[in-house]
């Protein structure tokens, strides 16, 4: 990541790092008050379709906007990655806060591997589904997370640049960043040429003191992209694992928080039993395959 220029240090940064949910709204507002300009994590779309949006936001929050027509955005949104945005800006009517979306677009250069890493994502859920061999879907799963922790690291310069450049554009204001709690490099680097803030926000209360909870995908990635012990993120994709597994089989989500207690001899007794479990499956799809063709009409 290169470093940033020396800036004067006239713009703020006040970083929000969160869950993309809805019901965190409130909080996501409340650090975003003060804020001239809002900056929402925003990934796809061509640049025409991403003015629109930074327009239509803008305009929810325009004092000229009636209530009619914000009401008409609200259900716009509706059910899309932007009702969290509009549920923010709900709190500030009238307040003519400017919105941009930053991250990549479906023009950048970085956007392909975004793409590469979902479609890693969709073979990992296939070979679940598939039952195919527990070895086998671990593999797939370090080799998705490594993707996606290098296609993070890209997108992250590339929102560096773009905040550094709205800085330029927008001397002396005050800019909130709304991101998943993932990129807080992001922040890192800002912090050496603006002054900068951040706040973390998750589903659920946290206490004073009480340090933000990554998924355990995240937490492997971050392991990945900060240079974190192996060892750990080695565990968490394990515990990841065991956790998809045990849904899809089973039909019940483990609580990641008891998951992260388990020694790693216990998840690999219970990814063997899964496994088991999937050799069973395959051997039975195989047989039925193996029947002649009048009894499997």
């Amino acid at each position: 990541m290169s470093e940033l220029a020396p800036t004067p240090q006239e713009t703020d940064f006040h970083f929000v790092f969160c869950e993309h949910t809805v019901e965190n709204a409130d909080k996501i507002a409340e650090v975003l008050g003060d804020c001239d300009v809002v900056a929402f994590e925003m990934v796809g779309g061509d640049q025409a379709y991403r003015k629109s949006v930074a327009d239509g936001l803008t305009l929810y929050a325009a004092e000229t906007t009636s209530e009619a027509h914000r009401a008409k955005i609200e259900s716009q949104v509706k059910g899309t990655d932007l009702e969290l945005y509009v549920a923010v800006l709900k709190h500030f009517p009238a307040s003519n806060k400017v919105v941009v979306p930053i991250d990549a677009s479906d023009e950048d250069a970085v956007y392909p591997s975004v793409q590469k890493t979902q479609a890693t994502n969709e073979a990992y859920a296939d070979m679940i589904r598939e039952s195919a061999p527990v070895s086998t879907i671990s593999e797939a799963l370090t080799s998705n997370v490594a993707l996606y922790a290098e296609s993070n690291k890209l997108r992250e310069s590339l929102v560096i640049q773009q905040l550094s450049e709205l800085a330029k554009d927008r001397p002396g204001a005050r800019i909130g960043v709304v991101m998943g709690a993932i990129h807080t490099p992001v922040h890192h680097e800002l912090s050496k040429a603006f002054h900068t803030t951040r706040s973390f926000v998750q589903t659920g209360a946290l206490q004073p003191g009480e340090k933000y909870k990554y998924s355990l995908r995240n937490e492997a990635a971050r392991t990945v992209r900060l240079g974190g012990s192996d060892e750990v993120g080695r565990l968490a994709l394990q515990a990841q694992l065991l956790q998809h597994l045990h849904l899809f089989q089973i039909g019940q989500k483990l609580n990641p928080a008891d998951l992260r207690k388990l020694n790693p001899e216990t998840i690999k007794a219970r990814l063997q039993a899964l496994d088991q479990v999937h050799t069973q499956k395959r051997q039975a799809l195989a047989s039925i395959t193996e029947l002649p063709n009048d009894m499997v009409k």
